[in-house]
């Protein structure tokens, strides 16, 4: 009988979110040892959970002050402002996402497992801890030039927010997938790594509106601009581009050699 109630009680979770889990499965004692057996994946406070016998079951956390243990199951784990994790600490290997506050501190330089594909990080950070790492999708909340030597060689996918510097020279060469987000509003000054780029898929954000000419590697297969940008597209964008993703206000004549050639999408975000 109970495994029975287990198979309907599970139809009916799957379409809940955890606060409604939550609710339904505290009505009753009984109700409330089911608890265990399921997911819970909205991010939560760690202190908040750290005592429930349901610890490990929590997908996402957020992590405040010193960290002594995590759930086993944890997907994604955010690192808050002045964080602390020691050396006996250990993230699960069932991890994939980590996002990391100003001044979060490592006590060594290899404590991110190899599960980890994709990290957010902050300006004040110990870029040391990710040299080694195996993550493909890096997003930098506000962009040092300094930090380019610690990239990691693994990074694909890599998003600038913000920006206090120039990108010239500054991008690693096996990144495909780069976005230039919020307050870029400048030239990209990309030239002297055309040749040698693996980028296909290059984005703008909605400041963005200086010239292209000349420095779009030639790689590029994608381009995404925003609202900002008012630039004529002719025949010097570079023939590898198949595609185009403008802002619907775009309103400037696209020369017939690009309208030939390039999908141009209008987008309204």
């Amino acid at each position: 009988m109970q495994n029975i109630c287990l198979d309907v009680l599970k139809i009916i979770i799957h379409l809940l979110d955890d606060k409604e889990k939550m609710m339904m499965l505290s009505v009753s004692k009984e109700l409330n040892k089911f608890k265990m057996c399921f997911t819970y994946h909205k991010k939560t406070l760690i202190n908040k959970i750290s005592e429930l016998d349901y610890f490990d079951n929590f997908e996402s956390i957020r992590a405040i002050g010193i960290i002594e243990k995590f759930p086993s199951h944890a997907k994604s784990v955010h690192f808050d402002y002045l964080g602390w994790m020691g050396k006996s600490t250990e993230i699960p290997q069932s991890v994939t996402h980590l996002t990391f506050a100003n001044h979060f501190h490592f006590a060594s330089s290899n404590m991110i497992p190899p599960s980890v594909t994709h990290a957010t990080i902050d300006q004040i950070f110990d870029w040391r801890s990710i040299w080694n790492s195996s993550i493909t999708h890096l997003t930098i909340n506000t962009w040092v030039k300094s930090t380019i030597k610690y990239i990691p060689a693994s990074v694909t996918h890599l998003t600038i927010h913000r920006f206090d510097d120039s990108i010239k020279n500054a991008i690693p060469r096996t990144v495909t997938h780069l976005t230039l987000n919020h307050n870029f509003g400048g030239c990209i000054n990309y030239a002297p790594l055309c040749t040698e780029s693996l980028m296909t898929h290059l984005s703008f954000g909605d400041s963005f509106n200086g010239t292209i000419v000349n420095v779009i590697p030639q790689s590029v297969t994608h381009l995404s601009f925003g609202y900002s940008f008012s630039s004529y597209l002719d025949n010097r964008m570079p023939q590898s581009v198949v595609e185009i993703k403008l802002h619907q206000t775009y309103n400037l004549p696209i020369s017939n050699e690009i309208a030939s050639r390039v999908k141009i999408i209008k987008i309204d975000t």
